[in-house]
């Protein structure tokens, strides 16, 4: 079992938030804990990302946007994938995830080397 670990405290805030968001129940909020003790770079860095991801979405639309929101968002900032179905194929989450990037509030993923 993993031990405990000292967090910054913006992540606290993080992790109430993400888990508030994302509707997980008092065990999975454990299984979350551990997993954050067990990998911290890795987990704890998701949920900071979609925590900025929910807080963006949350001020932008008060909830995931839609495909057509995100489209619509994405072609104001001058970002249009080259196929158009993407914004048909993608969940909200991730939807919310792509316009965040378009908007900058997290970093595109780095080229695989």
């Amino acid at each position: 079992m993993a031990g405990s670990i000292t967090v910054p405290a913006a992540f606290v805030e993080d992790f109430k938030f993400f888990c508030q968001r994302a509707g997980l129940d008092i065990n999975e909020q454990h299984q979350l804990r551990h997993q954050v003790r067990s990998d911290f770079a890795q987990v704890g860095g998701y949920i900071t990302e979609m925590a900025a991801v929910y807080r963006f979405c949350d001020l932008h639309w008060r909830d995931m946007p839609t495909a057509e929101q995100a489209q619509a968002f994405c072609a104001v900032f001058g970002w249009k994938p080259e196929d158009e179905g993407l914004f048909k194929r993608l969940g909200p989450l991730l939807l919310g995830k792509l316009c965040a990037q378009v908007y900058g509030v997290i970093p595109w993923p780095a080229p695989p080397a």
